[in-house]
């Protein structure tokens, strides 16, 4: 693709995507191109709050752990 084909195909792109109406498809657009919303701070912040308590509570497991539950799927008794 030339590079005057390449950049007739972004614009032709960029305004299908303007004429979009229905979110789904604007998240489905947003999630392929790698586009996160803003972060909520308040929410990440809990979540890891959230994570270090449990872990604190001995809620984890180790990577031998996991790689010894992974097998057991791949090899079943």
């Amino acid at each position: 693709m030339s590079a005057t084909e390449l950049k007739e195909s972004k614009e032709r792109i960029i305004q299908e995507i303007q004429l979009v109406e229905d979110e789904w498809i604007l998240k489905a657009i947003q999630k392929l191109l790698d586009i996160e919303d803003d972060i909520d701070i308040e929410q990440y912040n809990k979540d890891i709050d959230e994570s270090m308590e449990q872990y604190k509570n001995g809620n984890y497991k180790t990577q031998e752990e996991l790689l010894n539950h992974k097998s057991q799927f791949r090899n079943p008794k």
